[in-house]
């Protein structure tokens, strides 16, 4: 390749790289607003961006597993991957604050997260299907943070949602058992 190929490739990396960041800053800033007036809570708010950030480290631990590597169209993947993981971290801990039943959790709750996150990867999955390197990046982690983002919402989130009720003493029972 030219060098001036070479060049441009790494300037346009570091541009991508720098409108992530400022990007990303300015979406975590309105998603912790949003949630705080859905959740009333810093607790649950709290949870929230936990819920984000064992999913961006599930993501880490996936790609490592598989050898994908980021790209910069596949970056385009943290803005969706914050609002989906967000939107179904706001389902789950919502759902255990009514009910602390997870029984009812992952009937009610459990079975539209995991339908939503199939049809995502069945959908953010077709650029896989073309034979541009870049768009089968593209879909192949966006389809790796979907699995993410339901593992730790589903299975991580309300263990993790659980934790502080019984290390301060509080009944793990649900509303309905401790009347």
């Amino acid at each position: 390749l030219p060098v001036s190929w070479v060049t441009l490739k790494d300037e346009l990396n570091q541009i991508a790289l720098a409108d992530l960041r400022r990007l990303c800053v300015w979406v975590l800033a309105a998603i912790f607003v949003l949630c705080a007036i859905a959740q009333r809570s810093l607790r649950m708010v709290l949870l929230n961006f936990a819920a984000l950030g064992l999913s961006f480290l599930l993501l880490g631990a996936l790609l490592v597993v598989t050898g994908v590597a980021l790209s910069p169209l596949s970056l385009l993947c943290v803005p969706l991957l914050i609002g989906l993981c967000i939107d179904y971290s706001l389902h789950v801990l919502m759902a255990l604050e009514h009910e602390r039943d997870y029984g009812h959790l992952y009937a009610h709750i459990g079975a539209p997260i995991l339908l939503t996150g199939l049809a995502s990867c069945i959908g953010f999955g077709v650029p896989m299907l073309t034979s541009q390197p870049a768009l089968q990046n593209f879909g192949l982690v966006m389809d790796l943070g979907i699995i993410a983002a339901v593992g730790a919402c589903l299975f991580l989130l309300p263990v993790l949602a659980r934790l502080p009720a019984q290390s301060s003493g509080k009944s793990a029972q649900s509303p309905r058992e401790s009347r």
